[in-house]
């Protein structure tokens, strides 16, 4: 039997109680703070508005594949109307909120990476798209101890990104992402829009779109409750420009010399506790240890040398093409000797920056 108006009528403002719980389950960019300059605020979410450097979306729920549309910008996300100028070596402190009413409520999750990405606009950001839009990470945060930095959000703090001090001057986009591992994979990306000043001359080559080439779905990384202590990031490695890291984010440095793993190397693995905290950090790994395990990156370790900005050689590349063949054919049943091979190859050809190829943990990709 059809349920009568009365009772259509109850379950239309039960449901209106149920959804600000819902809907406020999630989160968005609502303010972003410029080191020594103005503050800006995002616009709501039910408000059409965008006289903002934040970009609207029309919902704060998560993308929840990385092949999903949306993982450019936000669900729906449109451009705001200005693009106020900070100066390259800028910090800004990113707040996060509900984004249904201003301020309202916290962030809710405590669990997973936060990754900033740039990308050069050709021209005006507005006309920035997946299609056209080439994004390089500038700052990874994962924690420290028990407890990521994402729990800083859920306490009503910002976390802060700092602009690469060398990077060419331009209109950029700043593509900020939460990746929340309390219950699957959600993503929350937020783009804002920039004019860079400054007199650098960095114009990263080794980029990534979204979607389609951030993220390996299948890497540990992106599993419910990965362990915080030798967090692997997904996605493409940092630049080695001089850029903020933030408080407590455990950015991998290269060892001094690659070593080769003493077995197979396996995928870190946790079970997802009953509520969403933090589960007890895993036994730290070797200080001799590589910074990630081959079968998270797909792509050859740094060289035993301090980062510069010189381009890459013939013979470097062609050891990291090397180590990505190896990686590719090896199936696990026999001996792994791709890292000693590569060490092999590496120790004869000149050293080279850790990204002067295009590298994407756990992905093997052609050049942009």
């Amino acid at each position: 039997m059809a349920p009568s108006f009365t009772s259509r009528s109850a379950l239309a403002a039960a449901a209106a109680l149920v959804l600000p719980v819902v809907v406020n389950a999630h989160g968005i960019v609502t303010k972003i703070a410029v080191s020594g300059g103005q503050t800006y605020t995002g616009p709501i979410i039910p408000d059409s508005s965008d006289n903002s450097p934040i970009w609207h979306v029309i919902n704060n729920s998560p993308e929840t594949s990385a092949s999903d549309p949306n993982m450019f910008c936000g669900q729906g996300a449109t451009p705001g109307s200005q693009t106020p100028e900070i100066a390259a070596g800028s910090t800004l402190d990113i707040s996060w909120a509900s984004g249904y009413s201003s301020p309202g409520s916290n962030w809710p999750h405590v669990v997973g990476p936060v990754m900033t990405y740039m990308a050069k606009c050709d021209g005006d950001c507005a006309s920035m798209n997946s299609g056209n839009s080439k994004f390089f990470l500038i700052d990874e945060k994962s924690g420290s101890g028990k407890t990521w930095d994402q729990a800083k959000l859920h306490d009503g703090q910002p976390l802060s990104v700092t602009i690469p001090a060398d990077l060419a001057p331009g209109n950029y986009l700043v593509r900020h992402e939460i990746i929340a591992l309390h219950n699957g994979r959600e993503y929350y990306p937020s783009c804002s829009q920039w004019k860079v000043t400054g007199s650098g001359s960095l114009n990263p080559t080794d980029t990534v779109s979204f979607p389609n080439g951030g993220y390996d779905e299948a890497s540990p990384s992106l599993q419910t409750y990965p362990p915080l202590d030798g967090y692997k990031f997904p996605g493409p490695l940092t630049l080695d420009s001089p850029v903020g890291s933030g408080s407590g984010s455990n950015t991998p440095s290269p060892p001094a010399s690659p070593a080769a793993p003493s077995s197979q190397p396996a995928p870190a693995s946790s079970p997802a506790p009953a509520s969403e905290s933090t589960p007890a950090a895993s036994t730290s790994p070797s200080a001799s240890a590589p910074s990630q395990s081959p079968a998270d990156t797909g792509a050859a370790p740094s060289a035993p040398a301090a980062p510069s900005h010189s381009g890459s050689t013939a013979g470097s590349t062609d050891c990291s093409a090397a180590w990505t063949s190896c990686n590719a054919g090896w199936t696990g049943k026999d001996k792994y000797t791709c890292q000693t091979e590569y060490v092999a190859c590496i120790a004869g050809s000149p050293k080279t920056r850790r990204n002067t190829h295009r590298v994407v943990r756990g992905v093997t990709n052609s050049s942009a």
